[in-house]
Formats: structure tokens, C-alpha cells, sequence
């Protein structure tokens, strides 16, 4: 009598990194052509290290910041990115993606509103003060101002 034994040997081949978006900016607002600094922290999910490229794309959808990162399976990273805000007063929706470098796919994408507004008029300080205090001042330099002769004993 012979005996066999049979197992089944199951393998998962590696998915490779999945990344997602876990923070970011809901809005950003400034004034035309301002420039601003935003923080995106972003989670590789999948099961090996990989290459995480975050991009800000305007409303015109053009890239107008990226910056390229690895990040471990299982971890996170912050990029933080610089903007520049558009030239025209309005409100505008921005996306953020995340790219993934090693798979050459868009992991993620969010959508943050950039309003940018007119510069507010800052305050000027009343010049009224300025001639009394330019009268102050001449009064002080010329009270002790006193022709040479009269020193003279």
C-alpha cells in the first residue's frame, strides 16, 4: 500500500506600492501671484517600496509643482510644494495626484479650491504727527546753537 500526500501551495505575487492621499489643504487663499507653501502626506498602502511623484495641476490643468519621493510599503511621507497663485482675482479647483512611478499609474487624485482675492489696503499712518515732530526736532538742533563770539570771554 502506497501513500500520497498532496499540498497546495498558494502564492501571492506582490502588488507592487499603492499610494493615497491622506492629507492636504481642503482650500488655500491668497492674493494675485502670490506664492504659497502647501503640505500633501501621502500613504504607500501596497506591499513593496516605491516611487511617489506628487503633482499640483492648475486649473488649466497644467503642473505647476511636482516633487518625487520613495516611500516604504506600509509608510507615509509629506511632500511639501511651493505655488503660485493666479494672476486674476476668483476661485479656481486645483487637482493633486498621486503618481505612482513604479507602476506608471494615478494612484490618487484630490481636488482643493485656491481663492485668490484683492490685496487688502493696509493702513497708513496718519501724517499729521510729522510737523510736530520735524518742529520738535529743529526746535531741540537749533536752541543750543549759539554764534562762536559769545563763548568768547
Amino acid at each position: 500500500m502506497s501513500e500520497s500526500i498532496s499540498a497546495v501551495v498558494e502564492y501571492t505575487a506582490p502588488t507592487g506600492p499603492q499610494f493615497s492621499i491622506t492629507d492636504y489643504p481642503s482650500t488655500v487663499s491668497g492674493t494675485p501671484s502670490e506664492t504659497k507653501t502647501i503640505s500633501v502626506t501621502v500613504a504607500n498602502n501596497g506591499d513593496t517600496d516605491g516611487d511617489c511623484t506628487i503633482r499640483i495641476k492648475d486649473h488649466n490643468n497644467n503642473i505647476v509643482a511636482e516633487d518625487t519621493k520613495t516611500i516604504s510599503a506600509g509608510g507615509s511621507a509629506t511632500f511639501t510644494l511651493n505655488i503660485t497663485l493666479p494672476s486674476d482675482i476668483g476661485t479656481y479647483t486645483w487637482t493633486i495626484e498621486a503618481y505612482n512611478v513604479t507602476n506608471d499609474t494615478v494612484d490618487d487624485t484630490k481636488t482643493f479650491t485656491v481663492e485668490v482675492t484683492a490685496p487688502t489696503k493696509k493702513k497708513g499712518i496718519s501724517p499729521w504727527w510729522i510737523i510736530p515732530l520735524l518742529l520738535g526736532l529743529g526746535y531741540i538742533a537749533f536752541s543750543g546753537y549759539k554764534e562762536e563770539e559769545e563763548y568768547k570771554e
